[in-house]
């Protein structure tokens, strides 16, 4: 589609953001290895739920936005299937939306990655009940081989899970680093099997423990890779760990997410496991350890990469702060990130408010308005994007993307 069509696609006062990113479709391809600006919001770029997808594509575009990641839930891929408690004969998925966003994004210069993720259909579920009660790993590497044949040249990045060390996602949670190893074990092989140029992220990691029914990041990284700490590592010297009696993990990095949501980003939190913007020392840091003992590491061998694949502050409900704290705090924690060598990507997690009472609305913590006015902190990132893009240290969008057509049914 050329940009003249696209124009006429979209309402007329969408022009002068369209506009401007049609001018950047002129720039070229950034460096690989600087940091991604990315952008999850499943209401507007997946379901398209309450808000023109074109618009907000333009004004990801703007922001600097390279990456929109998206969960592709077992169960909403199987849909028609997922209630049975027995493995149906011939099991049918439905990729449709994704393959929508997929197309929509390429022609914006963004490319989507996804999250491999529960609940698992009732077949596949140690309960037979649609969730997240012991998921089966030989049912699941089933599932991944399914979507990556599928997505094959049309994605290129892929995580394991959402959030394993949180029992709403992986229960449970006494078993759910050995559970996660499972998964993610088969996960990767199959994603290789059908893509061997496909990267694999290991984790999708809730940043720290406030209740009992989560892990820290870190116990859950050592738990699930059978690490036993001997000494807690500092900014200049990473843990000490032992290797226990699993076999090496390979990964293409590592997904986590560093909410703090009403301290600056550069604020310590309390959990000496947890990890925060002001504490991914500790993640890059147990990363080597692990890599040094041959529990978890780049197929290369070294260490882990690390994407922040869910990331911002509550823009409304019981968590939120004023605009002007969000406007100062999101590029300071951005400029954090962007400092650690091995941080390739931070994501901003929703970008418009969604209408209240829509299925999840309680997790807002978005920088432009219902109406598409861009809040203090859009504006903010985006110049600290621009700064940073100019000096090369982050990921500038380029032209479209020319992508192979998505498989028929």
């Amino acid at each position: 589609m050329n940009s003249h069509r696209r124009l006429a696609a979209v309402p007329a006062g969408l022009a002068l953001v369209l506009a401007l990113a049609a001018a950047l479709a002129a720039a070229p391809a950034s460096a690989a290895r600087r940091m991604e600006m990315a952008v999850q919001d499943e209401g507007v770029f997946l379901d398209r739920a309450f808000y023109d997808r074109e618009r907000a594509l333009a004004q990801a575009r703007a922001l600097g936005v390279t990456r929109i990641r998206s969960n592709v839930v077992w169960r909403a891929a199987n849909a028609s299937q997922a209630e049975s408690r027995k493995q149906p004969a011939a099991i049918v998925y439905d990729w449709s939306r994704w393959d929508s966003l997929i197309d929509a994004a390429a022609r914006y210069g963004i490319r989507v990655q996804l999250t491999l993720t529960g609940p698992a259909p009732a077949y596949a579920t140690a309960d037979h009940r649609v969730g997240v009660f012991g998921p089966n790993a030989a049912q699941f590497a089933a599932f991944a081989r399914a979507a990556v044949r599928h997505f094959k040249g049309r994605v290129n990045r892929y995580s394991i899970w959402n959030e394993p060390n949180i029992v709403s996602w992986l229960a449970p949670l006494d078993l759910a680093p050995a559970l996660y190893r499972e998964l993610y074990t088969a996960g990767y092989s199959a994603v290789k099997s059908q893509d061997p140029h496909a990267a694999v992220l290991f984790g999708e990691l809730l940043p720290y423990r406030r209740l009992s029914s989560e892990m820290s990041p870190l116990r859950f990284l050592r738990d699930a890779t059978c690490a036993r700490q001997q000494r807690r590592g500092t900014r200049s010297r990473p843990p000490s760990l032992s290797p226990g009696p699993c076999t090496q993990l390979r990964a293409d990095g590592i997904a986590e997410h560093p909410y703090d949501y009403l301290h600056s980003p550069s604020q310590a939190n309390s959990d000496p496991d947890g990890v925060t913007i002001s504490g991914l020392w500790r993640l890059t840091g147990t990363l080597k350890a692990l890599a040094g003992i041959h529990a978890l590491s780049k197929p290369s061998g070294g260490p882990l990469d690390v994407y922040l694949t869910e990331f911002g502050y509550f823009h409304s409900g019981a968590y939120s702060i004023s605009d002007a704290k969000r406007a100062a705090y999101l590029p300071q924690a951005y400029a954090i990130a962007q400092r650690y060598p091995t941080v390739r990507q931070v994501l901003q997690y929703t970008l418009v408010t969604p209408p209240y009472g829509l299925r999840g609305s309680y997790f807002d913590l978005a920088i432009i308005d219902l109406a598409g006015n861009p809040l203090p902190p859009y504006n903010s990132l985006a110049a600290w994007a621009a700064q940073a893009e100019k000096k090369g240290r982050v990921a500038q969008p380029g032209g479209p993307i020319a992508l192979p057509p998505a498989p028929t049914p």
